[in-house]
């Protein structure tokens, strides 16, 4: 009970209900931070990335895009460029996977001061994609951007959260879907659907059994056959907050970044709660309605079957990329037909506007934002947590209990009992 608060957009939302909050705690002990540049000194299973400039003629790094901004991105490039010394020149591409092309601004946002006079800096167009004629075992066509495939020694950049379809963010999924061409992306992203519904398998924290990993770890594997290859991934803490880096084999490093992303990011309550508060973390998590919602997901499982859950976001652009609205407002009307659609074009917004319906089913959602112009959510929209708190909850349930999670897009949160 009492005041509280919650980061949203760039500020910060205060609020003071009545109920009982409790805070979702980790059990594991924090592994220590470290810096960019001990991550590299240390890699795991791999030769230092300085072998990289000494032994490669055509270095290719591959950065996220903007709406990744949260892993410092522009630190890991300089980071990186420093490393690879008087390499001639470097490849920069930035992997943003089906969303939209980075403005100029954004790509000084992303580069910082790494680029040297001879670099180049890509993005992620259908032109320029090549097929490698390979294909993985679950028939996705291996279709990468060419400087890629040009490149002898090639660096993935990234962070490793939880991750709705793929377990966890990072290592291979700097490449795909990071810099794929869209064919694979979607074929790879289908591989979560099952039966007319979404296969258990895929899921946060999910890897064993995941095909959605498994088909991303073998086009990796594809893709980087016969080239030097390094890793430097981030990995927040609850907070979603830089804390540890890994550095290294793109396997064997990113194996070990999801050993620490589950000791930092994995949270617990005792008992399922009668109501949860979440932020998605603040800019740019909630920069739209898009990028929020994996914040639901996380903790769906930790809550009472018809127990509220109320998020907190900013919503500055919006609804999220174009067309998000109608693609939600749809799978509200009729979740049926949007299964069946994508059982037959799988795209990216579709699943997350039917994953988003899907979680209101045992759990009606509230929204909290001061940004309602435009925008279309499955269940009540508010101003301010004491309204959203107030208007879901009757007064026979004034002892509720809930939890408050400040970064939900960052962490997963169970329930011991």
């Amino acid at each position: 009970m009492g005041k509280h608060s919650l980061v949203c957009g760039r500020t910060q939302m205060e609020f003071d209900i009545p109920c009982q909050l409790v805070f979702p705690e980790r059990h594991q002990e924090k592994p220590p931070s470290n810096t960019i540049e001990e991550a590299l000194k240390e890699p795991y299973g791999s030769k230092k990335l300085e072998y990289m400039a000494e032994n490669c003629s055509s270095i290719a790094v591959i950065l996220p895009d903007a709406t990744r901004n949260w892993q410092n991105v522009s630190s890991m490039a300089e980071a990186v460029r420093n490393t690879l010394g008087p390499a001639e020149k470097v490849d920069w591409i930035i992997g943003g996977g089906q969303h939209k092309l980075p403005t100029e601004t954004e790509k000084e946002l992303l580069l910082g001061k790494a680029l040297r006079k001879k670099d180049r800096v890509f993005c992620c167009i259908p032109e320029e994609m090549s097929d490698t004629f390979h294909v993985t075992s679950r028939g996705n066509p291996v279709t990468v951007h060419r400087k890629v495939l040009e490149a002898d020694g090639v660096v993935l950049t990234g962070g490793i959260i939880h991750h709705e379809l793929a377990g966890f963010s990072g290592g291979r999924k700097g490449l795909i879907p990071g810099v794929s061409a869209r064919e694979s992306i979607v074929r790879n992203h289908s591989f979560c659907l099952q039966k007319g519904g979404i296969n258990p398998a895929c899921d946060c924290g999910k890897l064993a059994g995941n095909p959605v990993n498994n088909d991303m770890l073998e086009f990796m594997s594809i893709v980087l056959r016969g080239k030097e290859s390094f890793l430097l991934n981030v990995i927040p803490d609850e907070s979603g907050l830089p804390w540890r880096y890994v550095a290294g084999d793109p396997v064997k490093a990113w194996e070990e970044g999801v050993e620490q992303a589950s000791a930092l990011q994995l949270l617990s309550v005792e008992e399922k709660a009668d109501f949860v508060l979440v932020s998605p973390g603040g800019f740019p998590y909630d920069m739209n309605l898009y990028q929020s919602t994996k914040s639901i997901s996380a903790v769906k499982g930790a809550v009472k079957k018809g127990a509220p859950i109320i998020m907190v976001a900013d919503l500055e652009d919006g609804m999220g990329p174009e067309g998000y609205g109608d693609l939600l407002k749809k799978a509200v009307e009729d979740p049926a037909e949007v299964m069946a659609t994508l059982e037959n074009d799988f795209t990216i917004p579709s699943f997350c506007a039917l994953k988003l319906v899907l979680d209101s089913k045992d759990n009606p959602l509230a929204l909290v934002t001061q940004n309602k112009n435009g925008i279309f959510f499955p269940g009540k929209i508010y101003d301010t947590v004491e309204e959203a708190v107030d208007s879901e909850f009757t007064s026979s349930e004034a002892n509720a209990t809930g939890f408050l999670l400040k970064a939900g897009n960052c962490v997963v949160v169970r329930s011991e009992k």
